[in-house]
């Protein structure tokens, strides 16, 4: 008689189980592979326009260079990161619109720009 009243508690772990294993997808095909580009450097830009960058200063043409904050003793080591920028072309709707997405992998939200989008809303800026 014990073991009849466990007997529904099993169903309803395999059925469960069936509803979450057979939900998945198993087609590889409906994801789409995002090629990566790469944007021109601000230094190439600059370069084309006839800017010469050593004559820009210091904080240009240093690539590391270390920051101190009031009387602290730590220091943070900034980085020029102007030549590494890569982005995707994704397509939204139907029919898609295309964009050029930046992937920030320090977040997981994507901010696409609206032309509805107010100017006070933080995203849109």
């Amino acid at each position: 008689m014990d073991g009849w009243r466990r007997m529904p508690h099993w169903g309803l772990l395999l059925l469960l189980w069936g509803s979450c294993t057979f939900g998945l997808p198993t087609d590889t095909t409906t994801f789409k592979r995002i090629f990566l580009k790469r944007m021109p450097s601000i230094r190439e830009s600059l370069k084309e326009r006839g800017v010469d960058m050593a004559r820009l200063g210091p904080e240009w043409s240093q690539p590391m260079k270390r920051l101190t904050l009031g009387n602290t003793t730590s220091s943070v080591i900034l980085t020029n990161y102007m030549d590494t920028q890569y982005y995707g072309e994704i397509g939204i709707g139907t029919p898609p619109q295309t964009f050029k997405v930046v992937f920030d992998t320090g977040s997981s939200n994507v901010w696409v720009p609206s032309s509805k989008c107010s100017r006070l809303y933080t995203a849109c800026v």
